[in-house]
């Protein structure tokens, strides 16, 4: 991953998007997040869990109550997780963090809005090594944007009202039928793949809760053939 994830990002700027929104109860940005983090923590309970590339650690700081280890490529996004969410899970850079001492150790493992900022082989190489952190039983939940869904308008709108730009930023552009693909390269045999968050998100300017109606509705008049995030969950085999 390039320095922007490292050195530029601000320190905390995911986890300060989403608490303001939520106090506001508006923005998109913010109710992305929270889209994401409420259906990812709806299948998270009390677990022992690890939060590969956590950022500013807001999952485990405000949605879960598991048994969490965050860990992030970034220092100064762990450091700020640290700061403020310590009291909920513990936090290391990646540099601190020693895959080989959790074998078999997680019963769930969250990997969110990584995968279209590494290319495939590092995908599939992160994956096996996350299958060995896992119980038997232990599955990975993990989430990419769908590029099959006219995502290109959020990343404009985005654009316009922040100073990151994500379009910089994506090296592969996934969709429903490659991320199948890329699945099937690794260990995992038992895994599937939801489509979730329709251009109801795009409410949120009006606020959270309308766009959360709107975006239930839509997907159940169109079977949620629509997605802007695609939501996989790769199961390890019970011994």
């Amino acid at each position: 991953m390039n320095e922007f994830w490292i050195e530029d990002l601000e320190a905390g700027y995911y986890d300060k998007a989403l608490n303001n929104g939520l106090r506001k109860k508006r923005g998109i940005q913010s109710n992305w997040h929270n889209t994401t983090f409420k259906k990812v923590s709806n299948q998270i309970k009390n677990e022992i869990h690890l939060d590969y590339a956590c950022g500013p650690g807001s999952l485990v700081g405000i949605y879960t109550n598991a048994t969490s280890i965050c860990v992030d490529i970034s220092t100064k996004q762990i450091n700020y997780g640290k700061e403020k969410y310590g009291n909920k899970a513990k936090f290391y850079d990646l540099e601190n963090f020693k895959f080989g001492d959790y074998k078999n150790y997680f019963e769930t493992i969250t990997l969110l809005g990584l995968l279209e900022f590494i290319d495939e082989d590092e995908s599939i190489n992160l994956i096996n090594n996350l299958y060995s952190m896992l119980k038997p039983g232990g599955r990975i939940i993990l989430t990419t944007v769908n590029f099959r869904s006219g995502i290109t308008l959020l990343e404009k709108i985005q654009s316009l009202i922040t100073n990151v730009k994500y379009s910089n930023q994506f090296i592969t552009k996934h969709n429903k039928d490659t991320l199948e693909s890329l699945f099937k390269k690794t260990k995992f045999n038992d895994f599937k793949i939801q489509k979730y968050m329709n251009f109801g998100i795009f409410f949120s300017v009006f606020g959270h809760k309308i766009s959360e109606h709107i975006q239930k509705t839509i997907g159940i008049i169109f079977f949620n053939y629509f997605g802007y995030l695609l939501f996989g969950t790769l199961s390890k085999q019970k011994e």
